[in-house]
């Protein structure tokens, strides 16, 4: 659909690794922030062990990120996986080698991540539950974030939507480091 839409390529860049790129990463925000997250916070609901481990000597913050770093390891590699998958069966044009120049970018970007889900998980405190909170995250990071086609296609009242999503910026520079092969200062405007 996107090669029929846009062309094999966007902007002088394959429209598959474009494609390839937004779906990997926007896993973050899915399993990393929303699904992992905020789902951990309301599994201890559940289990009703929340209120005994925040009553533990272990600090706040600690429990926030702790309960959520496997989830993120875990798409890390799924995306790795998704990304070596798309080249070497499909053929995308995606410089895999760049992935450590990537890494600050993805840091970042799971920063973002975390304070998203912590917001999420403050509507779970408050609401007991997680719809519709979380697909409305989901598919406002997807339809305004550059996921699935380009942000200049939509209208400028919803590119201005998108301009304060952090998937915008992350997904802009991942491209530019895992498709045009820029290194880490070009998208330095991206990390700010």
């Amino acid at each position: 659909y996107l090669c029929k839409t846009f062309g094999n390529r966007i902007n002088g860049i394959d429209s598959f690794s474009f494609f390839l790129i937004g779906v990997g990463f926007i896993r973050y925000v899915s399993y990393g922030a929303v699904r992992g997250f905020a789902y951990n916070i309301m599994k201890e609901i559940e289990r009703g062990t929340l209120e005994s481990n925040w009553a533990s000597p272990t600090r706040p913050l600690a429990i926030i990120i702790y309960s959520s770093v496997w989830d993120f390891i875990y798409v890390s590699f799924q995306i790795i996986f998704i990304l070596l998958i798309g080249k070497v069966l499909f053929g995308a044009d995606i410089h895999i080698e760049n992935f450590i120049p990537a890494l600050p970018v993805v840091f970042l970007f799971i920063i973002c991540c975390i304070l998203i889900g912590i917001i999420l998980s403050s509507f779970i405190l408050i609401f007991k539950h997680l719809e519709p909170f979380s697909t409305s995250v989901e598919i406002l990071f997807s339809l305004f974030g550059g996921v699935y086609f380009p942000i200049y296609v939509l209208p400028q009242a919803l590119q201005n939507i998108s301009k304060f999503l952090p998937i915008t910026y992350a997904l802009d520079a991942l491209r530019n480091i895992f498709m045009k092969n820029a290194p880490l200062s070009n998208v330095s405007p991206a990390l700010f």
